[in-house]
């Protein structure tokens, strides 16, 4: 299955949040199966968005909020003169064809799980309506 960078960093909160639910073994073994092939492929994206963000920004001081979520010290920032060329950047990269051969989700491995449909949205590229190959 092709699809984009971009869907599988979209999955990647859904996918953390499924892996949390009980399940059985063997779906607990498809589902670690296709974690580790979509954040495989995610790492080198978030890498490349921490040098573009480097590159297009400057360092400041954390805020409050960033404080209360578990900041420390110093952020890196797009500054605005440069955020056309990070977005233009960060857009193509997003844009990059993946490819998923094996360890879709299906419909049934979901069953009744209790998942929103914001996560099934989110994971959409990554289920399938066939068997699991």
């Amino acid at each position: 299955m092709t699809t984009t960078l971009n869907a599988l960093v979209s999955a990647e909160q859904a996918l953390k949040r499924l892996a949390a639910q009980p399940v059985s073994a063997k779906t607990a073994y498809h589902l670690a199966r296709l974690i580790k092939a979509v954040f495989a492929e995610t790492e080198p994206f978030h890498t490349q968005r921490h040098a573009l963000i480097r590159r297009c920004g400057a360092e400041r001081p954390v805020t409050e909020a960033e404080i209360a979520l578990g900041a420390s010290g110093t952020v890196f920032e797009v500054v605005p003169e440069q955020l056309p060329a990070y977005t233009a950047q960060i857009n193509d990269l997003l844009a990059v064809p993946v490819t998923i051969d094996r360890w879709l989700l299906t419909v049934t491995m979901l069953g009744d799980l209790p998942i929103t449909a914001e996560d099934i949205l989110a994971l959409d590229a990554l289920i399938s309506d066939e068997s699991p190959s």
